[in-house]
């Protein structure tokens, strides 16, 4: 069970199991939102999107998977009777379902059962099914038998529910929404570049708020909530940081782009971080590691993440070494607990100070047998290839060419690899 200091001030409890947790409250609004909270790292994560409908006076039923479970299992069917009893207590006159990525599937896989008058999802998931889905697929793995006998139940949906997607057109969530438009005619809030984070991207520009308000109007202008997100870009974290991620290949143009960055959100971590990141890259190490020893400095613990393990990566590709950065390097080496993909950027900081042993141990932490991004099998491959153990590295860029057949690196690394292994092993047979 979830500490109880989990329930938001004012709610009440409606289910509280070992796999799922339920809290509803009553605001006296006519919309009634039933959230499904989304997967995190480490677990689990928050109620989801109840800091919004707290400040807006919106009456809902919020859902969670204390174990990313996603929704799936035999105590759903006691999550659903809560849902339904929070729905009987709590009068409203329109009840829509509203999740993010895991929390999406949530959404999409009760919509027959629940029947909502609008369905809000951001990075949709609409299948689990692992020929089509694998970037979780170590969450719920031991779940699929549950999935398969509800498949059918899930989708197609039986009626054209009124449906709202935001997601990036380019990644992969877009074959998501591919599926439910099956069933029913999307009203698509295309984020370009934003990848699976659309909810994070809205954030950081400022206009998440605006942008709900506009989307739970009786008919919401899909027209002017693209153009409240289209105006927002030149102070958006996520907008400018991918747009400099770009940008390797032309860093004189890259550094415009973070120095925009730094003055328009000056006290930023991230922006700060990738700054320093960029610094490293053009070789003045010293400069970078005082730039993300001032950080950690000012920030302790609070700097902890992806965008400082990028920063650290940055300065021990450019040759900097672990004592450069120390007070950084030790938020890492502790026990903290940290997400896979924060976990992976130390394994890389580690391969990059030639620590392999240790680097293979820290990516081993997280990742076994996880098949959740092309990009963590290709680390792994990189890490045993200069452990030596090359055919082993051959499978981990070959697997991650599989889970992601346009991901340049994961063909490149491998076809490099190949040629390396059949010159060697013309060496031996000469010998």
């Amino acid at each position: 069970m979830a500490d109880p200091f989990a329930f938001p001030e004012g709610s009440f409890l409606l289910h509280d199991g070992p796999k799922f947790q339920v809290a509803a409250r009553d605001q006296g609004s006519d919309v009634l939102f039933v959230t499904f909270a989304e997967r995190k790292e480490p677990k689990p994560a928050d109620f989801f999107g109840l800091s919004f409908l707290g400040k807006e006076k919106l009456s809902y039923v919020a859902v969670r998977s204390l174990d990313n479970d996603w929704y799936l299992g035999p105590e759903m069917g006691e999550v659903l009777a809560a849902v339904q009893e929070g729905r009987k207590r709590i009068a409203h006159r329109r009840f829509f379902l509203f999740g993010y990525s895991m929390g999406s599937f949530g959404a999409i896989s009760t919509a027959n059962l629940l029947n909502p008058d609008r369905i809000i999802i951001g990075g949709p998931i609409a299948v689990l099914d692992p020929s089509f889905e694998r970037r979780w697929l170590s969450d719920y793995e031991s779940l699929l038998g549950d999935y398969d006998a509800r498949a059918g139940e899930i989708l197609p949906w039986r009626k054209p529910y009124d449906t709202i997607a935001i997601f990036d057109p380019q990644s992969q969530d877009a074959r998501h929404v591919a599926v439910l438009q099956e069933s029913t005619c999307v009203h698509a809030l295309h984020i370009a570049g934003a990848g699976h984070m659309v909810l994070t991207y809205l954030r950081d520009s400022g206009v998440l708020g605006t942008v709900m308000r506009l989307m739970i109007q009786p008919e919401p202008d899909m027209t002017a909530i693209t153009a409240v997100i289209h105006n927002a870009r030149k102070t958006n974290r996520a907008y400018l940081l991918g747009l400099a991620g770009r940008l390797d290949r032309r860093p004189a143009l890259k550094a415009r782009v973070i120095g925009h960055a730094r003055r328009a959100l000056p006290e930023d971590l991230d922006v700060q971080l990738a700054q320093a990141a960029f610094v490293a890259s053009s070789g003045e190490i010293k400069a970078a590691a005082t730039m993300i020893n001032g950080v950690v400095g000012r920030w302790g613990a609070r700097c902890f993440g992806v965008a400082l393990g990028k920063a650290i990566v940055a300065v021990a590709a450019a040759g900097g070494s672990a004592s450069d950065i120390g007070p950084a390097v030790a938020l890492f080496s502790g026990d903290r607990p940290r997400s896979r993909e924060v976990q992976l950027w130390y394994a890389r900081f580690l391969r990059h100070t030639g620590d392999f042993d240790a680097a293979y141990d820290a990516h081993e932490m997280f990742m076994t047998g996880d098949p959740f991004e092309a990009h963590a099998h290709m680390e792994r491959g990189l890490i045993l290839e200069r452990l030596g153990l090359l055919r082993a590295a051959r499978d981990s860029f070959r697997r991650a060419m599989e889970l992601a057949p346009l991901y340049k690196p994961g063909e490149q690394n491998y076809l490099r690899l190949m040629k390396r292994i059949e010159i060697e092993s013309r060496g031996a047979g000469k010998k």
